[in-house]
């Protein structure tokens, strides 16, 4: 089943992104889940991003320190 599935049976109405699209795709069809799919995108992606940015700031930002 899988932790989609648990979500749709166990969740009264759910609110997540992934369950809206699901939700959106069977009822409304492809067209429908474009918009969400690239709202989806474009806040999701860049955060792996930031996060790898902000590690080697960390990380050889602070070894670099001047006596």
């Amino acid at each position: 089943m899988g932790e989609f599935g648990i979500v749709m049976i166990f969740a009264y109405f759910p609110q997540g992104m992934p369950v809206q699209l699901y939700n959106n795709l069977q009822n409304d069809g492809v067209d429908a889940v474009y918009v969400l799919l690239w709202l989806l995108l474009l806040f999701t992606l860049p955060v792996p991003l930031l996060c790898f940015v902000a590690s080697r700031r960390v990380r050889y930002g602070s070894s670099s320190v001047e006596s």
